[in-house]
């Protein structure tokens, strides 16, 4: 357990090791019945939004852009 203090604008600073075991730098302000309650966000890599896509492209269509977005949009 930890005792912060609130600095002239209303600022916590929660301690680094707390931080660290939680993984997280973002959170949500939750007020419940008169305790204000911190809930970690997830830090998201970007690369975790996107998935794969099977495509079924001629490999020559790689090399020409033009071609490669003729077979996407409208359909070969």
């Amino acid at each position: 357990m930890s005792v912060v203090a609130t600095d002239k604008y209303g600022r916590i600073r929660i301690p680094q090791k707390i931080l660290k075991k939680i993984g997280s730098t973002r959170f949500i302000i939750v007020l419940r019945d008169n305790e204000i309650v911190l809930k970690p966000l997830k830090n998201i890599k970007l690369k975790d939004l996107f998935d794969t896509v099977e495509i079924d492209v001629p490999a020559e269509s790689f090399r020409d852009y033009s071609e490669l977005k003729k077979y996407l949009v409208k359909g070969g």
